[in-house]
């Protein structure tokens, strides 16, 4: 099941994406837009065996999008969400492209990052709401049956106990943290580690607000 939504996900956001990449490419470039588009400055051609946009997938799309960054796109999107969102988002999609394993948390994370996108974009996103309630659901059921199994941990900041799922582990220090105490540092405005002050990298931060999210606001 959270398989075929991550697939019906990926498919929406790339027709999506697409349509609102070339119009872009159209605006800036004109004419031959598809020409500049596939060969960026400072490059050779990036694709020859995806020149017609109809083939253009995911994966070509945020290399495209990270290739002409600077000349059509930033202005429009840099002042809504980092441009590393997309390098996730791709990150997710080669995995699920490559058959890797991801769990039902990879799942709903990805597709979130994908309806943040589209709606800093303007884009219709019911589509992608609808499915991330969807995979909201099976978690939920999921998380029921099986948390009486799961391993558990003691929060160094609050003392309390939550199942490991529910775990930061900072990779430098071992700090051993609950999203709970961890969100509510960064919400103070500090993104990084209490006991060893690294700086988190975006896709820690993004981890804590999708399982802080998730879990204790019902998102």
């Amino acid at each position: 099941m959270s398989q075929q939504i991550l697939q019906e996900c990926m498919e929406y956001f790339k027709e999506a994406l697409k349509d609102y990449m070339c119009k872009e490419f159209q605006r800036v470039f004109g004419e031959n837009w598809i020409q500049s588009a596939l060969s960026p400055p400072g490059t050779d051609t990036l694709m020859t065996l995806k020149k017609n946009p109809k083939d253009w997938d995911v994966h070509t799309l945020i290399n495209l999008m990270h290739n002409h960054w600077d000349q059509v796109f930033s202005k429009n999107i840099s002042d809504k969400f980092p441009r590393s969102l997309f390098t996730v988002i791709k990150f997710y999609r080669n995995s699920w492209a490559h058959q890797s394993k991801l769990t039902d948390r990879d799942i709903y994370r990805v597709i979130d990052l994908i309806q943040v996108v589209l709606e800093g974009l303007e884009i219709n996103h019911q589509t992608i709401d609808q499915k991330r309630n969807e995979m909201l659901g099976a978690m939920t059921r999921n998380t029921g049956i099986y948390q009486n199994s799961q391993p558990k941990f003691s929060c160094v900041g609050c003392g309390r106990v939550f199942l490991c799922q529910f775990k930061f582990e900072c990779i430098s220090c071992g700090l051993l943290g609950c999203v709970c105490c961890m969100n509510d540092r960064i919400i103070r405005g500090f993104n990084d580690c209490p006991q060893c002050n690294r700086g988190l990298m975006y896709e820690e931060l993004c981890n804590i607000h999708t399982i802080f999210n998730v879990t204790f606001n019902n998102k």
